[in-house]
């Protein structure tokens, strides 16, 4: 009797995106909260300004509360720290003190799925690991091929884990100026409509 081993072909794999599960180690996390509470557009760009502010801490918000996590071997701030990176981000973006609202750090913060992998994409986000590619050039456009990340949440035997999300994103530009633009796109008589919906790049508050 003859045993024939078949070797399976193995075909090659196109994933839309891929998920990674997060693994946390111990963590040095601490919550506070604003009073009065920011809304959710103010609280998410506070704490990417906290981030990009405070180099050993990532700051995320979440339901009226932010959580601060240090980086690996980094202690968390301390009180007026945190009061002062406050101050200067409200004289940088000349908020009013009702706008940013007084620090008020809470006892025993509980870090849910969704925070560490809130945590994790902000980490990606004031830090990105990943340089966008130029696949094509052709006269004045450009296709560059990045890689998106995105906190999530799954569930696995019933148990929800923290995970993060990586897709790539493929994206055309043009290489120029914008008077450029405007003087050879073919709607270039009503500029105004052309203008309405244009990407633009938000660049965060550093530290001086």
């Amino acid at each position: 009797m003859v045993t024939l081993a078949v070797q399976p072909r193995v075909q090659e794999r196109h994933c839309l995106s891929e998920v990674f599960l997060l693994k946390p180690a111990e963590l040095k996390l601490l919550s506070f909260r604003l009073a009065p509470v920011p809304d959710r557009e103010d609280g998410l760009r506070l704490s990417y300004h906290l981030s990009r502010y405070l180099p050993d801490v990532i700051v995320v918000w979440q339901d009226g509360l932010f959580f601060g996590l240090a980086k690996q071997g980094q202690s968390l701030p301390s009180d007026p720290e945190w009061a002062e990176a406050l101050a200067y981000l409200q004289r940088e973006t000349k908020q009013s003190s009702e706008s940013i609202g007084r620090f008020q750090k809470l006892l025993d913060p509980q870090c849910t799925p969704e925070i560490l992998a809130l945590l994790a994409e902000q980490i990606l986000r004031v830090n990105p690991p990943f340089k966008s590619k130029a696949v094509l050039s052709s006269q004045s456009v450009a296709v560059r091929r990045r890689a998106d990340f995105g906190a999530e949440v799954i569930e696995i035997d019933q148990t929800r884990r923290s995970a993060l999300t990586l897709s790539p994103h493929s994206r055309i530009t043009f290489q120029g100026t914008l008077s450029n633009f405007l003087a050879n796109h073919p709607y270039r008589q009503n500029p105004e409509q052309l203008l309405v919906g244009l990407k633009v790049e938000t660049f965060g508050l550093v530290k001086k």
